[in-house]
């Protein structure tokens, strides 16, 4: 009996002893890649940091109204609202292979005809970004934003028909360089970005090329990592993207936030022609795929390559990803050139970001009027 409870004991030692290195093991190689990611970021930054301080980078708003080349505004955008698009997007959503992630991204509905984030949205480019050509919304047909100024185009006029209806955020992306008439440089943006204070075209672009702020960068090791397993397998942000441009182009991938993204035509076809198969087939998914790349990551890290890109990471551009009940608090505390409130789901909340967005727009258009009227005492 005593024999019995000694080896019961020993066995109990054992498999906690198993438990504990397994542990410290997996906890070992969460730091040792943690160090490794920040070591190597930290050297991007070290590196880039004179280019960063580049005299090209004008700060000044006099600058505003002018721009060495014609730039456009170009915005994804649906409304959840409609019931044809509800009830396609249902009907798709059943058949849908398991391969698919699920989607958790949610286009917020259009609360008044009046009032949306896009309107808002298209409100900060008019005033802070008064240079901007034209602005242009993607939307699936028939839909349209109520606002005459702004130039639509649907899917139908920029991707395949064999491929739509779609609502892959991705597969479009692949395609808005397609637009008709589009200027060579143009600024892509979500309807749930906005533009914060005055902005000059040299915060965007650099001698004619787009100026791409990484967030961060994913090492090789990443591709095969049993830490990524879970965030594959459920489809956490761009994990999916990122491994899947990893294999396909090979580290590091420098990844994006969700900001405004200066990128030019020349670039995105450029990578199209360079990773045809991928972006045909993140094209066909019609909802977000475990095969999709990200084609604005992956065009900037094209670029970077190619070196048709001016890749800086510490210059005087401020933007922020922030949610909406931290938003009031932020912009007391500072003044971003942009940000970013993905989080709206409800009227009043809309409400109290137009309140926001209408004190900084009229701040500005009074700092804007005493230089108005000077430009009219010197000319008379």
């Amino acid at each position: 009996m005593v024999n019995k409870k000694q080896s019961f004991k020993l066995v109990i030692m054992s498999v906690g002893m198993t438990v504990g290195i397994v542990f410290v093991t997996v906890l070992l190689l969460v730091c040792v890649s943690y160090l490794s990611f920040h070591q190597n970021f930290k050297a991007t930054k070290k590196a880039l940091a004179p280019i960063a301080a580049s005299p090209h980078l004008a700060q000044s708003p006099h600058l505003a109204q002018r721009s060495p080349f014609p730039i456009d505004v170009v915005y994804t955008w649906v409304d959840a609202n409609d019931e044809a698009w509800k009830s396609e997007r249902n009907a798709l959503t059943k058949r849908r292979i398991r391969a698919q992630l699920k989607t958790h991204a949610q286009r917020w509905p259009v609360l008044t005809n009046d009032l949306s984030e896009l309107l808002l949205s298209v409100r900060t480019v008019r005033v802070f970004m008064p240079w901007v050509r034209r602005i242009y919304v993607v939307t699936q047909r028939p839909q349209t934003p109520n606002d005459r100024s702004l130039l639509v185009v649907h899917h139908d006029e920029i991707m395949s028909r064999t491929n739509l209806p779609t609502f892959n955020s991705q597969a479009i992306e692949t395609s808005i360089h397609k637009i008709p008439g589009l200027a060579e440089h143009f600024i892509y943006f979500n309807d749930d970005m906005f533009v914060g204070a005055p902005v000059t075209p040299s915060h965007f672009f650099l001698e004619g090329k787009p100026v791409f702020r990484p967030a961060g960068r994913t090492l090789n090791w990443f591709r095969n990592s049993m830490l990524a397993k879970p965030f594959l397998r459920h489809g956490v942000g761009a994990a999916p993207a990122i491994r899947k441009m990893l294999k396909v182009m090979g580290g590091p991938i420098h990844s994006t936030d969700h900001q405004m993204a200066p990128l030019t035509k020349s670039l995105m076809m450029s990578c199209e022609t360079a990773y045809a198969h991928e972006w045909e087939a993140t094209q066909s998914h019609k909802f977000r795929d475990t095969q999709d790349i990200a084609p604005v990551t992956m065009a900037y890290n094209h670029g970077i390559r190619m070196k048709t890109v001016a890749m800086f990471v510490n210059d005087t551009f401020q933007s922020m990803v922030v949610p909406f009940r931290k938003l009031a608090k932020k912009l007391k505390k500072q003044r971003p050139h942009a940000f970013c409130v993905n989080d709206i789901t409800t009227q009043s909340q809309l409400l109290e970001l137009q309140s926001h967005i209408a004190l900084l727009t009229k701040e500005s258009e009074r700092k804007r009027s005493p230089e108005k009227r000077e430009g009219r005492e010197s000319s008379s």
